[in-house]
């Protein structure tokens, strides 16, 4: 008897064990698309054999996913503004340590203060693939984001906006209805690892037991803590380099400056000033930002009061 080619056991599988159908573990991402196309499905072969035979999920974790490398950037419209225009909120792209589930990437999500990405116009959309050009991003599968659906449900985003496929990829959505479902970016490696989104999305099983390699999420903040005014939100600094907050407390270890120590040089003076005054007026961000000292949101007069204080002092 010959072996088992991947396809015939495949047919075997769905034969018996009446799997849905082969859509059930369609690879995310089409196969042009990869870099190194027989790693990624000969991970998706193992998973079906684990799933069915062994009650120990293939990818069994007992650490937490480690960040290994982030972009972050807030989306304010000009150049990416395209049909609708920036909205001013931090999205990051964040490339993980191992393949992970989409429950994981949500959780990390929270914790960080923001929630996956909901990603509801073609210019957030080139917004985003344009922050994706990390090593690891597109490995095996693109970044999750915040599209989801459970079994047999509608898609929808989590901020709650009604979901548009505008992006989908050829010939998706494609996985089984009998198994929830989320959205990954579509894109590729190119020759040197870094990422290349192509503009699409793909739906994908959330887990990598189910097949899923995906290392990367896209999370957004519609409000943060962003001391240093990086537009990289701290708890998001914080977690991929812990020796940024030496002390434990959550707090950038450069923010323990007097607050009107605008560019953190250990005085408050001239520079500071000029600073703050390049800042007058602004109003209305997510965050309070540079030269807000007395964070209500915009910096006037009360803060140029609060700062001249400071520096008497």
């Amino acid at each position: 008897m010959r072996p088992l080619d991947a396809r015939d056991f495949l047919k075997q599988l769905e034969r018996g064990f009446q799997l849905s159908r082969v859509s059930a573990i369609v690879p995310p991402m089409p196969r042009t698309q990869r870099t190194d196309q027989s790693a990624c499905d000969s991970t998706r072969t193992m998973f079906v054999a684990a799933l069915l035979f062994t009650a120990t999920p293939l990818f069994a974790q007992d650490e937490p996913p480690r960040i290994e490398r982030f972009a972050a950037a807030r989306f304010d419209g000009g150049d990416m503004g395209g049909d609708k225009g920036g909205d001013g909120f931090v999205r990051a792209v964040v490339v993980v340590d191992r393949p992970w589930a989409y429950a994981e990437a949500e959780a990390l999500a929270h914790a960080l203060g923001g929630r996956l990405a909901s990603i509801d116009s073609t210019a957030l959309l080139s917004f985003v693939g344009a922050l994706a050009n990390l090593e690891g991003a597109f490995e095996c599968d693109g970044p999750w984001i915040g599209g989801s659906r459970s079994t047999n449900g509608a898609w929808a985003w989590t901020s709650g906006a009604s979901f548009d496929g505008f992006a989908w990829a050829p010939g998706r959505p494609a996985q089984t209805t009998r198994a929830a479902a989320a959205l990954v970016l579509g894109g590729a490696e190119d020759a040197t690892g870094a990422g290349i989104a192509d503009g699409t999305w793909l739906d994908a099983l959330q887990s990598p037991d189910l097949g899923t390699r995906s290392r990367g999420a896209v999370i957004e903040w519609t409000s943060l803590v962003d001391c240093d005014a990086d537009n990289a939100p701290d708890p998001l600094e914080i977690a991929a380099d812990p020796d940024l907050d030496l002390d434990g407390n959550g707090v950038l270890d450069a923010c323990t400056a007097h607050p009107a120590d605008l560019d953190r040089d250990g005085v408050v003076g001239a520079s500071d000033l000029s600073l703050l005054l390049d800042a007058w007026g602004n109003v209305g961000r997510p965050t309070a930002g540079l030269g807000d000292l007395n964070a209500d949101g915009v910096v006037d007069a009360s803060d140029l009061t609060m700062f001249l204080v400071s520096w008497a002092g």
